[in-house]
């Protein structure tokens, strides 16, 4: 049995794509499982049932047993190397859990395939550096990596060819968000969040005020998600911030006559 880890991204939609074909091809069941981390774009989540329909594959949505912001509130937020227990509890927990669920029903040694590839980060070049192996955690299954070497152009010239249906998030963040825990995200990436996904960096920086009320209390959990700690700014303001520099951005693009613009900044002066 072929199973597709499948988190909305283009790298997974590919990759899933291959596994279905060679799938077919080779009379396997294949199955499609998304992690619903409870911290993600909502368009990203109907972009997967969409992309199941449009695959007629058969889809599996895990949740984890904990929200993420209930975490933050216990060990603060999640940092890139340290404190990684985003990944663990959102990620990691549910797949072992349906791991062992396909286990006891008997499906046994399945092979998982996943869009990982290895230009993406310095760790996965490192880490990844076959497209078959085998690993050992509590059940015994082999992984198949078909776009380990893969760069993003072919990315999207195999999108292109097999017109397979595109989340609008790539083009607006440059990745799935599927899971908004911060932990490996850029400022750059943050700003692009704020900016594309107003409702959702709003219910975020809502979220941000609880944690740092709780923080003020006891001095625990780290209030600073990664792209904001060497800032020290909570998120919560610096969402705020980022708004105000946005509609510097509309007013510049919307209006050119910087007379009109300048005037409006001597105005606020005086």
């Amino acid at each position: 049995m072929l199973v597709a880890f499948f988190s909305g991204g283009k790298d997974s939609a590919v990759a899933s794509h291959i596994a279905y074909i060679y799938a077919k091809k080779k009379s396997l069941d294949f199955k499609l499982v998304h992690v619903n981390t409870g911290i993600n774009i909502p368009e990203t989540e109907a972009y997967v049932e969409k992309y199941a329909k449009w695959l007629g594959a058969e889809l599996a949505v895990l949740k984890p047993k904990i929200d993420y912001w209930e975490g933050v509130k216990k060990w603060g937020y999640p940092t890139y190397f340290e404190k990684r227990w985003c990944f663990h509890h959102l990620k990691q927990d549910p797949i072992v859990d349906f791991m062992l669920s396909e286990m006891r029903r008997g499906v046994l040694h399945p092979t998982y395939v996943l869009g990982v590839r290895r230009n993406e980060s310095r760790f996965r070049m490192e880490t990844y550096g076959r497209k078959w192996y085998v690993r050992h955690d509590r059940v015994t299954y082999k992984v198949w990596l078909p776009i380990l070497h893969w760069d993003e152009k072919l990315i999207y010239n195999y999108i292109k060819h097999y017109n397979i249906p595109e989340n609008p998030v790539w083009r607006k963040l440059g990745w799935s968000g599927e899971c908004l825990c911060l932990a490996g995200t850029s400022l750059r990436n943050l700003d692009r969040l704020i900016d594309n996904y107003p409702d959702v960096a709003k219910m975020m920086a809502e979220k941000d005020k609880e944690v740092q009320k709780l923080r003020r209390s006891n001095k625990n959990p780290e209030g600073y998600p990664t792209p904001l700690l060497n800032l020290k700014i909570p998120l919560w303001k610096y969402v705020e911030e980022r708004k105000k520099q946005k509609k510097l951005f509309e007013f510049d693009e919307g209006n050119k006559c910087m007379d009109c613009f300048i005037s409006t900044l001597l105005s606020e002066f005086s």
